[in-house]
């Protein structure tokens, strides 16, 4: 009995690859790069990113996903034009069941100003897709993909936009925008396009920063999914949160920061779907790490999304 469990549970996991493929974190506001690429160099600060997303943890096969992303400013042109570009790399590896898919992305972003404090960056990701089976031994099955360990490798474009002044922002990008299919897996195995949509508003109180974002998912296939949080950051020294992910989960964040250079980001997520005590929880971690030059040699760590 439990082995039918498991293999309809890798049924639903690997039909869920086929449309999904991309996996997203719940606290994205500590690394919005890994969203759009527009985001590199956004910060006059060498920033870098490293995070865990174990879902599901009750289930077997269930999605693990880690990664790590740099980015920095290249250069910042005369001072009163704002015209800057950014660079970043970033590297995620997703096991879903049997399957493993590993990205490498190289990011580039160009910076203007719009008009006074309003800005404007676009950016793309561009790089490679690698898709292979972890495990395929226990199968027994005709399909050429399951009687092979072969990795399959397609390119990866997705551009972006994003608009910003000190206390909002608004980004825009595509995911996946080269169509391609994942060789001999099958005809529904492609590559979707995925479009994802951030925004975020600061209000401040004294030491107190108060921030509702939201993040939106759209993708052909599946019907389009929000993200709706609420933060309370102190003095940018730790910050608390707890969101919303529509119709499916229930997150709490604690994000706090270390040695002023180091933030450490944790997320539990619950989630509500039909018999999902079956599931169980969704852990995340994210380490951050950001070095900036303000006003001399000192260095100074700017949170990436509080300036």
């Amino acid at each position: 009995m439990k082995g039918r469990v498991i293999v309809v549970s890798l049924f639903f996991i690997v039909q869920s690859l086929c449309s999904q493929q991309i996996a997203t974190f719940s606290n994205y506001i500590l690394d919005p790069f890994s969203l759009n690429p527009a985001v590199a160099g956004l910060q006059q600060c060498f920033e870098m990113r490293a995070g865990r997303r174990v879902q599901w943890t009750d289930l077997y096969g269930a999605p693990e996903v880690n990664f790590f992303s740099i980015n920095f400013m290249l250069n910042k042109s005369e001072r009163n034009s704002f015209k800057k570009q950014g660079l970043g790399l970033y590297f995620q590896n997703q096991s879903v069941g049997i399957f493993n898919i590993n990205y490498l992305k190289i990011g580039y972003a160009y910076h203007l100003r719009l008009w006074k404090k309003y800005k404007m960056s676009m950016g793309v990701f561009g790089g490679m897709q690698q898709m292979g089976l972890a495990d395929a031994s226990f199968l027994n099955t005709q399909d050429p993909a399951y009687k092979s360990n072969r990795a399959y490798v397609a390119p990866e474009v997705s551009p972006g936009i994003f608009l910003y002044t000190q206390k909002s922002g608004l980004g825009v990008s595509l995911f996946q925008a080269y169509p391609k299919d994942w060789g001999k897996i099958g005809d529904q195995a492609r590559l979707r396009q995925h479009l994802f949509a951030t925004f975020y508003h600061k209000i401040t109180y004294g030491f107190w920063n108060f921030m509702p974002s939201t993040l939106v998912r759209i993708n052909p296939f599946l019907s389009p999914s929000a993200d709706i949080n609420f933060l309370a950051d102190y003095d940018n020294v730790i910050s608390f949160g707890a969101g919303v992910r529509t119709f499916r989960s229930l997150q709490v964040n604690l994000n706090f920061k270390l040695w002023d250079k180091f933030k450490v980001g944790y997320t539990y997520e619950i989630p509500f779907l039909t018999n999902s005590q079956q599931l169980g929880p969704t852990h995340e971690v994210i380490i951050g790490f950001g070095n900036c030059f303000k006003n001399g040699p000192k260095p100074k760590f700017i949170c990436p999304v509080f300036e």
